[in-house]
């Protein structure tokens, strides 16, 4: 699949996303500010450490406070984030599910050759894959984009150097996942097809006697 061909699946699954607006910004903001918090975690642990090195004494009380309000935060934004983004991640798949077996009805006859257990495992295994698009790529990438930016914006600002860094650094793991992105698609391909021959075995087993 080219990355052309990717973007146009990518906007194709977005407008199930219209009717939760509200949710999806829960989620961004949520995600926002986990990640603003792991990033001030991770400068306060940075100072500490450059502190001790170069003054050879401990972070004081105050740093402190604001390491372990830092840890709480992130803790609560953490499950926060993940309660609302998989709660709209179902809602939309449940809207997909219904949608997806009325249209199944409609068009698949009563007797049919049809291997059923593979047919419904399909039918389900689709929806299921997603389920990760929707609980944790949208406003992840969003809040991704948001915290590179305040991140550069930042180390521009206090050290033209460290932003420097930033840009290349980013630069590189983008990169890299450019590169490995194919066989990262293999990989994931072929787990599909393990995961869709073990469910229709499954559905087979539990509908085997009605059959």
């Amino acid at each position: 699949m080219s990355t052309r061909a990717a973007l146009r699946g990518f906007r194709r699954l977005l407008p199930a996303l219209r009717p939760e607006w509200r949710g999806m910004l829960a989620s961004y903001l949520v995600a926002t500010a986990s990640a603003l918090a792991l990033a001030g975690l991770t400068v306060l642990t940075a100072w500490a450490v450059g502190h001790a090195i170069v003054e050879r004494t401990p972070p004081g009380a105050l740093w402190w406070a604001a390491a372990i309000g830092l840890v709480l935060l992130r803790t609560l934004f953490t499950w926060q984030e993940m309660d609302v983004s998989h709660a709209l991640a179902y809602r939309v798949l449940a809207r997909l599910r219904m949608a997806l077996f009325d249209a199944y009805a409609r068009s698949v006859p009563a007797r049919r050759r049809e291997h059923s257990g593979r047919a419904a495992a399909v039918a389900m295994g689709d929806i299921e894959k997603l389920e990760f698009f929707y609980a944790h790529t949208v406003a992840q990438l969003g809040a991704s984009l948001t915290v590179f930016l305040a991140s550069f914006a930042a180390a521009l600002f206090l050290l033209p150097e460290a932003a420097l860094v930033v840009f290349v650094g980013s630069a590189l793991v983008a990169g890299t996942a450019l590169c490995w992105a194919g066989a990262a698609r293999r990989i994931g391909e072929r787990e599909q097809q393990d995961r869709e021959a073990l469910s229709a075995r499954t559905v087979d087993a539990l509908g085997g006697l009605r059959e």
